[in-house]
């Protein structure tokens, strides 16, 4: 079930190739082009989808096993490094999926890149003045 999950989120990511755990959670990638390429020999932003792949595939996994649905999820930093536009809008998309079927309720992003935009989301810029720190809506 874990790996039909990561499968599924790999091709939203437009990856073709698969991300599979073995029993003993061994990661193995099927589908590259050349033979023996390992996690360790893919860029970082390949590597960063596999990871955010693995991540909601855990969060779906925990949804069904204990039939929760996550009311708040807080993400430090995750879209800051590695993924271009495209990963970061199709990360953006799933989450919003996610928050319109009832999965998740809340989705706070945290970052230090000035230029990342999610549509229809409350931005706080929190930064300091006079030695303390202030938020601001925008």
């Amino acid at each position: 079930i874990l790996n039909s999950y990561i499968t599924k989120y790999m091709t939203i990511f437009g990856k073709n190739f698969t991300v599979q755990f073995d029993e003993t959670f061994d990661i193995e990638l099927k589908g590259l082009q050349k033979r023996g390429l390992g996690y360790y020999s893919l860029s970082q932003g390949e590597k960063k989808r596999v990871d955010l792949a693995i991540l909601l595939a855990f969060l779906e996994l925990t949804r069904r096993k204990n039939s929760i649905n996550t009311n708040i999820i807080i993400f430090d930093e995750i879209l800051d490094s590695s993924l271009d536009t495209e990963g970061i809008e199709n990360f953006i998309s799933i989450l919003k999926d996610k928050i319109r079927e009832g999965k998740i309720d809340n989705v706070k992003i945290i970052s230090h890149n000035k230029e990342l935009s999610v549509p229809d989301a409350t931005k706080l810029e929190i930064y300091k003045e006079n030695g303390f720190s202030k938020i601001r809506r925008e």
